[in-house]
């Protein structure tokens, strides 16, 4: 597929990093702005990503923290397993902003959940 500098390129874990180093992903930690037609020799026209989307203020203490401590393991060790599975690893400043926003996840009195960042 031709890309907007013009390239033909192939969907591959280089493209779609390529495309993720030539985003506010990488230089903004802005997961707000779409993937698709950013400009690069490498890039894929069509990257897009898989998002969680999580209350901020948990109605199950329990399991939201269960949940964190899984999230908390994939960002420990899960960098190892996604090329394996065709997925592209975030950039460091986008993966420290998500986690800073896991650590605002509050129960239903507004206090911050205590969970640690011992992987489960």
């Amino acid at each position: 597929m031709q890309n907007r500098d013009g390239k033909f390129t192939a969907p591959s874990a280089e493209a779609f990093s390529s495309t993720l180093s030539n985003s506010g992903w990488k230089t903004d930690a802005n997961f707000e702005k779409m993937l698709t037609d950013k400009a690069g020799q490498k890039t894929w026209p069509i990257t897009m990503a898989t998002f969680v989307v999580m209350q901020q203020r948990a109605k199950d203490v329990q399991q939201t923290t269960a949940t964190m401590k899984f999230y908390t393991w994939a960002f420990m060790r899960g960098d190892r397993y996604v090329n394996s599975v065709d997925f592209v690893r975030l950039p460091d400043s986008l993966q420290a902003r998500i986690f800073k926003e896991m650590t605002t996840v509050t129960d239903k009195k507004g206090e911050v959940l205590n969970w640690n960042l011992n992987p489960m």
